[in-house]
């Protein structure tokens, strides 16, 4: 009933060819973000994903290299978005972008926490911009205590912009992709290849 009262009320808006549906939802992501983080407890990625599912940004799926499996509980493994990945030998990043459905990736590698605006704040930013790459805040723990994820947030500033080569304590890139979301077609068109070297691979 409420969901047909807005459709009258905002029809202006087309709101009607809007995804309500989760099985829907979960075959037509905007997001991948594809997890595989370093030593991680039980525990500890409970939390991390949590803090994925906490998100006010539904339109995501998640990628999980199936030999985690056993870290993750069958409450999170019934979700219709969450999906495993077995790229055996093969670099797990590279495998990630061609089985992504979402035109957009994250890689997340560390222990991090996402606040629920994470996935919006990635959007809004990436949407506005002509950019290929956007970096956003996120925190990261270590044996139950949180901090912040180290992040060179100035880089992107205008001055930095305009003249990229002028090194200067402001301007360096971090060199982790847990914080970042990049466009698929991007990395297609480039034709990219992700290597083991997360530093080189970032800059």
């Amino acid at each position: 009933e409420s969901w047909q009262k807005l459709e009258k009320s905002l029809d202006e808006l087309f709101i009607d060819d809007l995804i309500h549906d989760r099985n829907l939802m979960a075959e037509n992501p905007i997001i991948t973000l594809v997890v595989d983080p370093g030593e991680i407890s039980k525990q500890e990625m409970s939390l991390m994903l949590k803090s994925i599912y906490a998100q006010n940004f539904p339109a995501f799926e998640v990628l999980i290299p199936k030999r985690l499996s056993d870290l993750i509980s069958a409450e999170i493994i019934a979700y219709e978005n969450l999906h495993f990945i077995d790229p055996k030998d093969k670099n797990l990043k590279n495998y990630a972008i061609k089985k992504a459905k979402g035109e957009y990736i994250s890689f997340i590698e560390d222990n991090v926490i996402l606040n629920p605006l994470t996935l919006k704040s990635y959007i809004d930013a990436i949407y506005n911009s002509t950019y290929d790459m956007v970096s956003c805040k996120i925190g990261k723990f270590k044996d139950y205590k949180s901090s912040n994820y180290y992040s060179q947030e100035l880089v992107y500033s205008y001055r930095n912009y305009t003249n990229p080569n002028k090194k200067s304590t402001l301007n360096y890139l971090d060199l982790g992709l847990s914080n970042k979301l990049i466009k698929k077609a991007f990395l297609n068109r480039i034709k990219f290849n992700f290597s083991n070297d997360n530093a080189a691979d970032v800059k």
